[in-house]
């Protein structure tokens, strides 16, 4: 599939987390040297530092999809830690190891406004990871060379009791003489290409019952994940990458989730 601007939007979509990511070639940088750009750079807007297993960023081929979810590297044969730097209210967290970068926004507990969209997320993404390619280079490390970019959005729906056939647009019935379904899981992937018909990555999207923390009531957890990988070094296929793969992810979101859901989220385009 392929889509172009504009792309819809809703007054109070269902969206709890958003990552942009790019998985690049390892240089000579370190963690260590991650946590002194830390020091330096994010430390007054995102004072909280943590240290998390290692991020295995799944990389598409066109001959073979990657995997739909996150892995991590537990092993001891690990060769690095990743990163966290957060916001004081949780909700703006860069993630950071050798060969990857990432920035979220996550709905958190006590954090000022709702989803900032997709503009402002972009912008953070652009001035920290600029700001990672400005310390590499002056350190003497190496210059980042983006592999693939990535864009995910978590939505947790809140259905009023409705199951998938309620939320997701195109689902079929349960099979004659089963009944309805108690409970439903769906994982599909889809191949991505641009207007001129070149195959450029993967959308992956998920979709479960859960329970939305802290008031424990149940939803439906819906993930839209696009990977591509830019065209050719520099910041701006980079940009272009991550733009293209946010274009795809909420306008597959669009799709696949109904018109009733539609005007309980206030869709305006």
């Amino acid at each position: 599939m392929n889509f172009e601007d504009p792309h819809p939007s809703f007054e109070r979509p269902p969206v709890t987390e958003v990552v942009a990511s790019v998985a690049f070639e390892r240089n000579n940088l370190t963690t260590g040297h991650l946590g002194k750009f830390w020091s330096e750079c994010l430390s007054a807007d995102l004072p909280d530092l943590e240290e998390q297993p290692p991020y295995q960023p799944p990389l598409e081929s066109q001959t073979r999809p990657a995997p739909m979810s996150f892995q991590f590297e537990l092993t001891e044969a690990a060769r690095s830690t990743r990163l966290w730097a957060k916001s004081e209210d949780g909700s703006r967290l860069v993630q950071m190891q050798p060969d990857w970068f990432a920035v979220n926004w996550r709905s958190a507990p006590g954090a000022d406004g709702p989803y900032p969209r997709w503009p402002s997320i972009e912008s953070m993404f652009l001035e920290h990871f600029t700001s990672l390619e400005t310390f590499s280079e002056a350190g003497g490390f190496g210059s980042i060379v983006p592999r693939q970019c990535e864009v995910t959005y978590v939505n947790e729906i809140h259905a009023g009791g409705e199951d998938l056939h309620g939320v997701l647009a195109g689902i079929g019935s349960s099979p004659p003489g089963l009944g309805p379904a108690e409970t439903m899981h769906l994982g599909a992937t889809y191949p991505l290409s641009d207007s001129t018909g070149r195959w450029r990555g993967r959308l992956h999207v998920t979709a479960q019952p859960g329970v939305r923390r802290p008031d424990r009531v149940a939803v439906i957890v819906l993930n839209l994940t696009a990977r591509l990988s830019p065209l050719s070094q520099g910041q701006a296929p980079t940009l272009e990458a991550l733009r293209l793969a946010h274009v795809w992810v909420v306008n597959a979101f669009a799709l696949m989730t109904t018109t009733h859901m539609h005007e309980e989220w206030g869709r305006t385009a």
